[in-house]
């Protein structure tokens, strides 16, 4: 080795010693607090070498994080910390990470940009969303729970959840929550029934609920009798969860062909076999779970009335860009470049396509952790119906069945 290069590396020794005997000075003033103050973290007191290295293996939108949360470790980081540059996904998930403790902002995955909660937007008048790019933009970023069924957004299942972590929350922003979770109940038509559209009368009865953090709807349609007996054909066509909508064309023209439709025929089995056990059950009960999905479903069939329950796990608090989230969007934006959800843009493309997973969730699991109880009040000489469900918590939601049109 040269006596030239042997020199570069003794200043380069020297400058790295120094600057190092810096940043410790820096760490120093900032641990030295009057007493009664706040006590330094316990990372401060790691050699700067140690948090260089920790700072290298943490993704971009972190390091950024990282570097902000005190003036020591900005001066330690410098640009490896607050200069990182961050793609659309890392970005999505810095504002995620700022959002945290925000009760009244949300992370908008349109506009890259956290936005301040309207107290009005629920997932029944989504229309009143604070983005500036309307809900028609933001509609694509909602899971499909099944036909007619009611929701969530991703910024709707955020806030409820954030509000129940961070507990202390203003009595507006309470009732706004409490807006979100409300049960809602939309009669509708039954779709390709063999009895026509007006031979069952149908609601659709959506609950949402939050259990061990975790985001958890059930759904019901409800079918009674009217102008045709209650079998597997004037059912009709039902949605229950995303893995369905690629088979709704082939089941509404008639085709039986389903093998057209990629990752959508161990869907289509599972609930036609489900529909067909119950029939030959004795109480007419039969329950699946969707293999692509964290959605649990039960049949109950009967000549009068029938009812099918679908639970869903939405999940946790965390990003729109979370695989888990994103396997309930079932379509691809096609009129917009939609970095959530068109591939060209990195997005996941159909919900229900694509090769065969692992089940995304032990069956049954959903429905034990709801731990749903189903009654159902019919006055059939009156045509009145009532649909009551009980929770583990005690909570009675009793819904009227009439005026379906």
């Amino acid at each position: 080795m040269s006596a030239l290069l042997r020199e570069l590396l003794r200043l380069i020794a020297t400058a790295g010693t120094w600057v190092c005997r810096r940043i410790r000075e820096a760490f120093d003033k900032t641990s030295s607090r009057p007493p009664g103050k706040a006590k330094p973290s316990f990372i401060l007191a790691l050699p700067p070498e140690i948090l260089l290295l920790i700072n290298k293996d943490l993704p971009p939108h972190s390091r950024i994080l990282f570097s902000q949360s005190c003036s020591a470790l900005q001066v330690l980081l410098g640009d490896k910390g607050a200069g990182a540059r961050l793609n659309y996904k890392d970005h999505i998930e810095y504002l995620t990470a700022l959002a945290y403790d925000l009760p009244t902002k949300w992370v908008c995955e349109e506009c890259v940009r956290l936005h301040e909660f309207a107290m009005s937007d629920t997932p029944q008048k989504p229309q009143n969303t604070s983005c500036p790019l309307g809900w028609r933009r933001l509609h694509e970023g909602t899971p499909f729970l099944g036909l007619h069924a009611v929701a969530p957004h991703h910024r709707h299942v955020q806030m409820a959840l954030k509000a129940q972590r961070l507990g202390t929350v203003s009595s507006q922003l309470r009732r706004h929550v409490n807006a979100i979770m409300a049960p809602s109940v939309r009669p509708f038509k039954v779709q390709c029934s063999s009895g026509g559209p007006n031979a069952l009368a149908a609601h659709c009865v959506t609950i949402p609920r939050i259990l061990d953090g975790r985001f958890v709807v059930l759904t019901i349609w409800v079918y009674r009798r009217r102008e045709h007996p209650i079998t597997l054909s004037s059912l009709g066509c039902l949605l229950v969860c995303h893995s369905t909508c690629t088979w709704w064309d082939a089941i509404c023209h008639g085709r039986q062909d389903i093998r057209a439709y990629p990752g959508s025929e161990p869907f289509f089995v599972g609930l036609r076999s489900t529909r067909e056990a119950a029939m030959m059950t004795s109480d007419g009960i039969a329950s699946g779970f969707c293999s692509r999905c964290s959605t649990d479903y039960s049949v109950a069939l009967s000549p009068s009335v029938t009812g099918i329950l679908s639970w869903t796990d939405l999940g946790p608090e965390g990003s729109c860009m979370r695989r888990a989230w994103r396997d309930f969007l079932p379509t691809v934006c096609r009129r917009y470049s939609c970095r959530v959800h068109d591939p060209r843009y990195g997005g996941h493309g159909h919900g229900g396509g694509g090769a065969r997973r692992r089940p995304a969730h032990a069956p049954g699991s959903i429905r034990r952790r709801f731990d749903a109880d189903v009654l159902y009040d019919l006055d059939s000489t009156r045509g009145v119906g009532r649909l009551a469900v009980r929770d583990r918590d005690g909570w009675v939601v009793k819904v009227p069945l009439t005026g379906s049109r």
